[in-house]
């Protein structure tokens, strides 16, 4: 029996195994959420048995069994930066979704933060280039060619996971 695949099947199953998010501006995204929306949250499940999260700005695999580290780097990253950015009165979440930012002003910015040691102990953190890379690769950034990037809507799984973390830890209410 021959299963006939969508289009670009095997280019969507690599970018997403591969930890890319699929934005809404490439068209991979319309294949899978107009045309093979069912066949891909089946064929994700019984194939690898993750979940594929399908929302209107990007599509990306969940999984609850992760050994990779970039996930909570990415995470810890933000979370760093968005508390710096908070300590300077900005609000950090208008700021990370619709702000350019310099390379070397946010290493110095999270140098001079009181995680410092933090940064200094994580290898991802210390290298910020190498991360921004990272997560441009994954489209969680975009980056541009006067060493400034900016974040894609892909950076929202890791806001909610923070704000899911800070919620449980301190028994609290964040928007």
């Amino acid at each position: 029996m021959q299963t006939n695949y969508p289009k670009q099947h095997k280019k969507i199953v690599s970018e997403l195994l591969g930890g890319k998010f699929i934005l809404q501006t490439n068209e991979l995204f319309d294949v899978i959420t107009q045309s093979h929306k069912s066949f891909y949250l089946s064929f994700f499940k019984e194939s690898f048995d993750y979940e594929i999260k399908i929302t209107n700005e990007y599509v990306c695999l969940l999984s609850t069994e992760s050994n990779e580290s970039l996930s909570k780097n990415i995470t810890l990253f933000l979370a760093i930066l968005s508390y710096e950015l908070d300590r300077e009165g900005k609000n950090f979440i208008s700021e990370i979704r619709m702000s350019y930012f310099d390379i070397e002003e946010v290493k110095q910015k999270l140098l001079a933060s009181e995680y410092k040691e933090i940064i200094l102990n994580t290898k991802d953190l210390t290298d910020l280039q190498s991360l921004v890379k990272k997560m441009a690769d994954r489209n969680i950034v975009v980056e541009k060619s006067d060493n400034r990037f900016s974040f894609t809507p892909a950076i929202e799984p890791f806001f909610n996971f923070a704000i899911e973390y800070l919620n449980s830890q301190k028994k609290i209410h964040i928007e």
